[in-house]
């Protein structure tokens, strides 16, 4: 693996993870803020006007090159991601992981479409590699997410992954970009993802709810 494809891959496995975080923050904090006090047809109206926002990630596209493109979007990603660490005010986590997730969807799908000729999308290894990661960190911490550990400890690694994120997208895209378009696999793969990753979310990748599903979450007094 030569230093731009492993910066590419270090790149995105590191951004994913921060939209994960991000996605996890804002709607654990929309609903548990407004729950009982705002009507749950208005919280999903607030958390569908974020998530479609993700739209504007053309505009965004439109009035900037590529590499200032993902650079802007991916540095306010991480930027309210580690703010929204430091922060830990209910009204504030709303904010904060809202805007990151808005910026996260603009990376993600910036850097899915900005390539230098010839490579192909970054997340074909970092999807994965990034999926892995947040099983092994939600394992090693107990399902605790790393926004929320010991405030210490949250910044160090939430900074340090910015670092290292802005280190390999440096790395990764030092070359000419150029905007592409998916090909009919590509296409494939965009539409299906998503729905996997959610169903994933809901159950497959969450341990406690894995652990009831296959029935080893029962004590002995039974069901």
């Amino acid at each position: 693996m030569n230093g731009a494809l492993l910066g590419a891959t270090t790149f995105a496995a590191i951004g994913v993870l921060f939209l994960l975080a991000a996605i996890r923050g804002f709607t654990s904090s929309l609903y548990m803020t407004l729950f009982s006090s705002v009507a749950n047809e208005t919280v999903g109206l607030i958390a569908l006007g974020v998530f479609a926002a993700s739209l504007l990630a053309g505009v965004v596209g439109w009035r900037s090159a590529p590499r200032r493109a993902i650079a802007f979007s991916g540095m306010l990603l991480v930027g309210a991601g580690i703010v929204a660490t430091i922060v830990r005010w209910n009204w504030g986590d709303i904010v904060l992981w809202g805007v990151a997730v808005v910026a996260g969807t603009w990376w993600m799908t910036l850097t899915h479409a900005a390539r230098a000729r010839g490579r192909s999308s970054p997340f074909v290894l970092g999807l994965p590699a990034a999926v892995v990661t947040d099983l092994a960190l939600r394992a090693a911490f107990r399902t605790i997410p790393v926004s929320e550990l010991q405030l210490p400890v949250a910044i160090a690694i939430t900074a340090l992954g910015a670092l290292v994120f802005l280190a390999a997208g440096i790395a990764a895209f030092d070359g000419d970009m150029e905007w592409t378009s998916p090909g009919p696999r590509g296409a494939v793969a965009l539409a299906a993802i998503p729905a996997v990753l959610l169903v994933g979310e809901l159950g497959a990748t969450v341990p406690t709810v894995a652990a009831v599903a296959g029935g080893r979450a029962l004590g002995p007094e039974g069901p």
